[in-house]
């Protein structure tokens, strides 16, 4: 998988609470982003990697809040519909 040895690398530094919150702010973003409509069926992938890497960014600079996650992960689909 593309991109999984950046994951795996960040996989290392966090603690299962660490984890378990961006799982839960992917989760609740790519069901806001479905939700809108944003995604088409060819693009699903990218675009979950996208929110996915937005929310590992906004953790590593030690944000912890679980919406703001959420928000900073649709902020990048903005980015990606302007393009």
């Amino acid at each position: 998988m593309e991109g999984g040895s950046e994951m795996e690398a960040f996989e290392g530094a966090l603690d299962s609470e660490s984890l378990a919150l961006m799982v839960h702010a992917l989760d609740g973003a790519w069901s806001d982003a479905k939700a809108e409509s944003v995604v088409g069926p060819a693009s699903q992938a990218a675009l979950r990697k996208a929110l996915a890497m937005r929310i590992m960014a906004a953790v590593k600079l030690g944000q912890r809040d679980p919406e703001r996650l959420k928000l900073v992960a649709l902020e990048a689909l903005q980015g990606i519909e302007s393009n």
